[in-house]
């Protein structure tokens, strides 16, 4: 079997394998190639452990012809994320890799890649619980053949898989998801100038116990005049917090978010993001 692919993290360890989960991934529906809606019958790639921010690499020589940044999309409408897809043209046919849940995408598409090269950064974007690279494996006529029980030609990376080559230690890992919102529905009507407390619900779904020094830091749009603030409880993983920044709405009218993440003691951000959407009138 010439076509192989290498290892695309910096971490020795397969938190997912291919076909894993048949009872939740029937769940979920996709359109195939014949127009048709199928239930998923497993897992439909691999999933690597990947640390916010680590990198991913190419697994095989490539070309890029697929780069889509929907980290801002409704999840389940664009469970990948943000993404990367190569094709590799060999002598065993067309093959196509799949690189989801992407922080930063660092090729475009035409571009060359050789295999082991840097293409992305990994992160949760997505419909995704925790930061993870999800790869999946098409192989172009396969699912006409009879070569796969997936529609759109889906078949298993393993055993094209060579093994993890690399010195990188598994270190914890950050993770953190949202769970609701407790005040300041997203659209609420402020005047301007006022101060309101905004409080979520997120809970620690990562290896790591966040101390003390993790902060909620603001991470876009509109600060409206709160700081970074360390957190206000140890939080072991599985454990609940809730989290609340002072804001203070603008003071011309329009339309406002201001988006906060988790920082973790080494001052990296990590996990989903959380924000305070508001209108201000009057």
């Amino acid at each position: 079997m010439a076509f192989r692919l290498r290892w695309p993290t910096q971490f020795n360890l397969i938190t997912q394998h291919f076909l894993a989960r048949p009872e939740v991934y029937r769940e979920f529906f996709y359109t195939g190639f014949d127009g048709n809606r199928h239930r998923l019958p497993g897992h439909e790639g691999i999933d690597f452990h990947a640390t916010d921010g680590s990198k991913i690499f190419a697994c095989a020589d490539g070309e890029v012809v697929r780069v889509s940044l929907d980290e801002h999309k409704p999840p389940k409408d664009f469970p990948y994320g943000n993404q990367i897809r190569l094709k590799h043209i060999t002598p065993e046919g067309e093959f196509e890799s799949v690189y989801a849940h992407l922080m930063r995408v660092l090729v475009s598409v035409g571009d060359q890649v050789r295999a082991g090269e840097e293409i992305a950064l990994a992160d949760n974007t997505g419909n995704s619980e925790g930061s993870h690279l999800h790869l999946t494996l098409k192989k172009r006529g396969a699912s006409l053949r009879g070569e796969t029980i997936f529609m759109n030609d889906v078949i298993d990376p393993s055993p094209f898989l060579d093994p993890f080559v690399g010195t990188t230690p598994l270190i914890r890992r950050d993770s953190v998801i949202f769970v609701a919102d407790l005040t300041i529905p997203d659209g609420t009507v402020m005047p301007p100038g006022n101060v309101f407390d905004k409080t979520w619900r997120v809970r620690n779904n990562g290896e790591s116990t966040w101390t003390r020094d993790y902060q909620l830091a603001f991470s876009s749009g509109e600060r409206m005049g709160a700081p970074d603030s360390p957190l206000p409880a140890t939080v072991q993983p599985g454990e609940f917090i809730d989290l609340t920044v002072r804001l203070t709405a603008p003071l011309t009218p329009g339309r406002y978010r201001s988006t906060w993440r988790l920082s973790n003691d080494a001052s990296r951000f990590f996990g989903q993001t959380v924000f305070a959407e508001i209108r201000v009138e009057g």
